[in-house]
């Protein structure tokens, strides 16, 4: 009585009240709480299956029949009896994201692009806190935000949470943002920042504390401090992070390298903030003299050795020009050194110390290391290496590499190309580049002859195809460079918004996809730059050459066949091209009419009598 009393008027409330049979209930709480449920159920609100039917609205709820109306995701005017309701839908606020997502996506939408923040507070809010970075876009995308606009969009509101004090962004394991009930402070932000595994990020923190120049940010720092230690590279690091803070003088890493003998140098080079190590490197250098700091120069790597050589330099320039002609003399046994002293020796800074070196045998030795170490590449170490000599020849448009070309002497060049050719540690994109500064200077170094008669010698060193077929290969190279490749940086860098990168498959697949793809591209590119368009004038009258039209006659099996001899990019047998590369196309080339070839092929022997040749026709 008191219900209906309080409802008076309500025929959708007294309608749910007779559905669940209070009398007649077994469990009177159950049927309460049903009742309870029901009476949120309003024509206009939203609702939820659990069971897969998805989102729905009530469109009209019939106290006389007793149903209501539902549209569902993927069912609109589901009918549904009242008293089964509760049992089946779960109600949904009206500002839950998924309501909202049901009929006001454009709503969404907009909120998304006007404040990021927003919406990543009505996720948390909607589906529980914490959310991973990868659930968010699940959800997000591409119902509210566009998939190729995703990677922008997730830059702004990573720079938004990282400004709001109730949100809170974990890099590891997995990217992850929490909603949280009381606002973090700067300072203990800071110390989780400082917390994570990477040096580099340490030192970024105690930067971020010194700059704050109050007592109590200075003795959380330093407590938190305390932490890093338990062996000597982490001992190591705390003595020169508190330098960086102010709390410890020069000489206290200086007096702890001392101490540790013969494995000082291996712990400076094992330092991951470069900052750190350089600081190092100056406190040793400051206490030991020129013997006793070289161990540190051949332990440098690429980030020391400058700060290194420079220390060494200092302490005695004649013994240090000493130094570097052993290393001139062994890469081998000093590859980052001798990497460094290639870059160096076309810096003005240097002179003097590396003007003795003869630029061609630097250029030279420099090639032989890179490949001497990609095939010996097993480790992390040969792969840092490797790619830092790498990167000082093609850094800034081939400067050094370019540099060290215009100082050689001109008949040193020819050597130079076969080493670019033959290296297996630079791409062909890259090496066709190399090979055009190398032609530029010396182009006898490189003969490009159309064929002659006798043999029709063909200049390996060149591709020959006709027009058509090289316009074929240059839109396969266009479609690269300007749709696939930038597609796969794009999804490179979707993917690397996923969390951490060590354990994402998807990173690590679009990461592949892009290199091969850029592979691909320099591949294409070195082709194109060696490609010769076939002439007529390439025609010999009697014999079979480039770009005439062959007809043989194979003599085992009494059968003729003809083809036009062209280049690998012009088609294949099945269209009536014989590519002059192939068994068949170099055998025959030169040959005269009447004349018979034999040609040992894998599966059997055939051969060939040539019947006619005749100029050929093709696009």
């Amino acid at each position: 009585g008191v219900f209906t009393s309080y409802h008076r008027g309500d025929d959708v409330a007294v309608a749910y009240l007779k559905a669940i049979d209070l009398p007649g209930a077994s469990d009177a709480g159950r049927a309460f709480a049903e009742l309870d449920i029901l009476l949120r159920f309003r024509e206009g609100e939203y609702l939820v299956h659990p069971g897969g039917w998805g989102v729905g609205k009530i469109r009209k709820i019939s106290p006389l029949t007793g149903h209501m109306e539902v549209d569902l995701e993927g069912k609109r005017g589901h009918r549904v009896n009242i008293g089964a309701a509760a049992s089946i839908f779960k109600p949904l606020e009206r500002d839950h994201f998924a309501a909202l997502l049901f009929d006001r996506a454009g709503e969404l939408a907009e909120r998304a692009e006007r404040d990021p923040r927003d919406i990543v507070r009505l996720l948390l809010r909607s589906f529980g806190s914490p959310q991973s970075v990868t659930e968010l876009r699940e959800k997000l995308v591409p119902k509210v935000i566009p998939k190729e606009k995703w990677s922008n969009w997730w830059n702004r509101a990573r720079t938004a949470i990282k400004n709001d004090p109730y949100l809170k962004l974990s890099g590891a394991p997995r990217a992850r943002i929490e909603l949280l009930d009381a606002p973090v402070s700067e300072i203990d932000d800071l110390l989780e920042e400082f917390k994570e595994s990477s040096g580099r990020k340490r030192l970024a923190a105690v930067r971020k504390f010194r700059a704050r120049r109050d007592e109590e940010s200075r003795r959380r720092i330093l407590e938190a401090l305390e932490s890093v230690a338990g062996e000597p590279v982490r001992d190591l690091e705390r003595i020169l992070l508190r330098e960086v803070l102010g709390e410890a003088e020069e000489k206290e890493a200086a007096e702890f390298l001392l101490s540790q003998g013969e494995k000082a140098p291996e712990i400076v080079a094992s330092l991951e903030a470069d900052e750190l190590a350089r600081r190092a490197l100056s406190a040793v250098g400051k206490a030991t003299d020129f013997d006793g700091f070289l161990p540190y120069f051949h332990g440098a790597t690429a980030a020391t050795v400058e700060e290194a050589g420079r220390i060494l330099r200092e302490k005695d320039e004649t013994r240090f020009r000493a130094v570097l002609e052993d290393v001139f003399a062994q890469p081998r046994r000093y590859p980052w050194l001798f990497f460094w002293l290639c870059a160096v020796s076309v810096d003005p800074k240097w002179r003097g110390a590396v003007d003795s070196f003869p630029p061609h045998e630097i250029l030279l030795r420099h090639l032989g290391l890179l490949d001497y170490l990609f095939r010996a590449e097993r480790r992390e170490k040969e792969r840092k290496l490797t790619r830092y000599g790498r990167n000082i020849l093609i850094a800034q448009k081939h400067k050094v590499f370019r540099e060290l070309l215009k100082r050689s002497p001109r008949e040193t060049l020819k050597d130079v190309r076969v080493q670019v050719l033959a290296n297996r540690a630079l791409k062909e994109g890259v090496k066709a580049l190399m090979l055009e500064d190398v032609a530029m200077l010396a182009p006898e170094t490189v003969k490009r002859e159309e064929p002659t008669d006798g043999r029709l010698a063909i200049d390996e060193s060149v591709i020959y195809v006709t027009e058509a077929g090289f316009r074929k290969r240059e839109a396969e190279y266009q479609e690269l460079v300007h749709e696939k490749i930038p597609a796969a940086i794009a999804e490179v860098g979707r993917a690397q918004e996923f969390g951490d990168l060590s354990e994402n498959a998807e990173w690590t697949a679009a990461l592949e996809k892009r290199d091969h793809l850029a592979a691909r591209a320099g591949e294409i590119e070195a082709e194109l730059k060696r490609a010769v368009i076939i002439r007529p004038t390439f025609f010999r009258e009697g014999r079979v050459s480039l770009g005439c039209e062959v007809t043989v006659r194979d003599s085992v099996e009494d059968r003729t066949q003809k083809w036009l001899i062209l280049g690998p990019w012009d088609g294949d047998e099945n269209s009536g091209v014989l590519n002059y590369l192939s068994p068949v196309g170099r055998a025959l080339l030169g040959k005269k009419v009447g004349e018979t070839v034999e040609i040992k092929l894998p599966e059997r022997t055939i051969r060939y009598e040539i019947v006619s040749v005749a100029p050929g026709k093709w696009e």
